[in-house]
């Protein structure tokens, strides 16, 4: 999380606390995109059965998989192959491997 509590008051700030003080376990994925039409590129959500998950931080098109892919951070619990779909842009995507 990039934020700094340096700064007395600001929108969002007693969220920053919260999360620090009790951080959820995370993990980074890959993805391979399942819908040809869209590629992903980076911060678009990851949801699980209509639940904000995590997040992509980089994707595009890996031509040695002939398929979109992206990497994500995205909660411990949903790091299980099989289990993940991303709803950005009506995308699909479930967890690989190369």
């Amino acid at each position: 999380m990039f934020a700094s509590l340096k700064k007395a008051s600001y929108f969002g700030r007693d969220a920053v606390v919260k999360e620090r003080a009790n951080p959820r376990p995370t993990n980074i994925v890959y993805l391979k995109v399942e819908n040809a039409d869209n590629d992903a590129w980076g911060d678009e959500p990851v949801y699980f059965n209509g639940k904000l998950i995590g997040g992509t931080t980089s994707g595009g098109f890996g031509y040695r998989v002939d398929s979109s892919i992206a990497f994500a951070t995205i909660d411990a619990a949903y790091a299980k192959p099989g289990t993940v779909g991303q709803d950005a842009q009506s995308v699909s995507a479930r967890p690989g491997s190369l």
